[in-house]
Parts: structure tokens; sequence; C-alpha cells
């Protein structure tokens, strides 16, 4: 089942057809987009739970106006630049500080926004392993390809035959799994050195899962984005996964948004499986959100090189794979 939320009555109602859908609304009949309900509510939830963080902040500034205001200054926002080095080990970008000036941005435009603040918290070990895996993909796609398979076939173990890889490309391979092994990345690791057959075991946190799904190719732009910032001492706004409410009541979802020095807004769309079906929803959300085509940016990473520039005349959006993004968004600073 789907649900919509009328734009015009508030109706919500439940309709067997898939999500994206358009269909009349039961009570008024206004035309009215399906959306998958799980999805539906989890961007509920999470625009509920960012209300009550704000709703509790403003509370706290009301019952003590002078320690908010202490708190305020002390607290790490879009004005306190970082390193480079500093962004890959920092809970300072995890703040409603930090994604005020975004927030603004798009409220000068009509546009609500929601933000899953842990969603740029880079103490962990995804940014990390995102920055290696897009490093290195050419060589690490293979093994990247069939965990994502596993994944989605529901396996627990993969079998990687390094054999076909010469000694040095081996041994970076085998470094890399380690490593992910060691970040508990993967549950398990061996490696039969007469067989030179390396074996992974799956691991099924939830986390884990969505970032062997997509999840790593975000937080790669992500840091490529940020480490440019840092490069040109640019002050930013940066937010991943953020749910957009426009004022039609539509929701959309930016996978990657940055704001450069308070004015230019860069968008980072990461597809690692289908995207022909969203083309034209991002073409129009580029034009809602008033951005040049440069500054919105359809990232896959196995996109032919032939094809890059004839999706962009087509569609006035940028497309980009993995080798050509780092140049595109250099390019953009």
């Amino acid at each position: 089942m789907s649900i919509y939320r009328c734009p015009a009555c508030g109706f919500i109602g439940e309709e067997p057809a898939a999500p994206g859908a358009k269909l009349p609304c039961a009570k008024c009949g206004v035309t009215s987009t399906l959306f998958a309900t799980v999805f539906y509510v989890q961007k509920l939830a999470e625009r509920y739970l960012a209300a009550r963080r704000e709703l509790t902040a403003l509370r706290q500034a009301v019952a003590d106006p002078e320690g908010e205001s202490s708190c305020a200054q002390d607290q790490p926002g879009a004005s306190v630049p970082l390193s480079a080095d500093e962004l890959h080990d920092t809970d300072q970008l995890a703040t409603e500080a930090q994604h005020r000036p975004l927030r603004d941005w798009l409220g000068a435009r009509q546009i609500g926004a929601t933000f899953v603040l842990d969603a740029v918290d880079t103490t962990g070990y995804f940014d990390e392993a995102a920055r290696d895996m897009g490093g290195q993909y050419a060589l690490l796609a293979g093994v990247i390809g069939q965990v994502r398979y596993a994944y989605g076939q529901q396996f627990s173990w993969v079998k990687v035959d390094l054999a076909r890889h010469e000694p040095a490309a081996r041994q970076r391979i085998l470094d890399f799994c380690r490593q992910l092994y060691s970040h508990t990345l993967f549950a398990r690791y061996s490696f039969r050195k007469q067989s030179l057959e390396l074996g992974l075991g799956i691991q099924p946190a939830q986390v884990v899962r969505e970032f062997f799904l997509g999840g790593w190719l975000e937080w790669y732009a992500l840091g490529v984005l940020l480490q440019l910032c840092a490069q040109k001492r640019l002050e930013f706004s940066c937010a991943r996964n953020a749910t957009l409410a426009l004022p039609n009541a539509e929701l959309r979802e930016l996978d990657v948004v940055v704001l450069a020095g308070a004015r230019k807004l860069v968008v980072v769309e990461c597809k690692t499986g289908e995207f022909r079906a969203d083309i034209g929803k991002y073409a129009k959300l580029r034009q809602r959100l008033g951005l040049d085509r440069t500054q919105f940016v359809i990232c896959h990473p196995d996109l032919p090189d032939d094809q890059l520039a004839a999706l962009g005349s087509m569609y006035e959006l940028t497309f980009v794979n993995l080798a050509s993004l780092r140049g595109h968004l250099q390019s953009l600073f």
C-alpha cells in the first residue's frame, strides 16, 4: 500500500498503486502524489524529532536567556572553519547551528527542511571507508559490487577471487578489506593464500547495509565538497539526506547538499542503481531551487563518459561519474 496527503484539503489516504503515481484525492479530487508508507512515516518521524529538539532548545532559551546566549557562542556552526583533517573526525557538523544557514537559505525560498543531524557526524568510520572506496574505485568496484549483490540476495558470505589481480593490486584489496573488518564493516575476514580466495562476512547491521547499498557514495561526495570548502577557507553549511517540504506539500530528499560561502548551494544526488525514472523530478527541483545546472549534480559511479554531456544537454542537469565528480565540483569553487 502507498499513502498520500492531499495538498489542497490535507486528507490522508491509502491506495494500492505504486509509489510515485498520481491519483485524485478521495475527498476533494485534487491530484496527489503517492509515497511508500514506510518512507512517508519515517520522514514524518524525522520532522517530529527535529521539531521536538527545536522546541526543547527554545524552552531552555526562555528559561535561561543568559545561558542560551553563552551556549550559542560556544556551539560550533558554519562560522567555525575546520581544517581538512578535522573534517574526518568531528561531531561539530552534527548540530542544529551548523545546519541553520542551510535551513535559512531554503526558508527564504518558502521551502521547509528537515535534517538528520547525525548523518554528517564523522566520528565513526563511514566517511573514512567511503574516502578509500571512492579514491580506489577502479580497483575496488568488483568487491563493492559483490558486497552490494550479497545484501540484495541476503547472503551472509562473499568469496572474492584475487587470482586475476597483480600482487600489488591484490595487497591493496586485502589491506582495504582488512581495514573495513577492523572497523566492523565486515563481520568476518579470511584469506587463503594457496587459492588466493578472500572471504568476507556480511555485517547485518542496518547502517552498514545502507552504507554498501549506496550510502558510501554520499559520504564520498560530501567529503569532496567539504575538502574543497576547507581548501578555499569557505564557511559552509552541509547536510545528508535532507528532506524538503515544498509549498505544494510534496516531499523531496536531497542526498548531499552544501551551502558554501553563505551563497552557493550545491546538490549532489548519488545513484548506484537505476536513476532514469527520477531525472524529470530532479530537473523540476533544480528549477524550484533556482540553481544553475552546474550546481545540481547527478553522480553515478559507472556512468559512461560518452553519456555525461549528452544527458546534461537533454535535461539541464550535470551528470558525472566517479572519475569526473571531483573535477566538476572543484570547478564550482
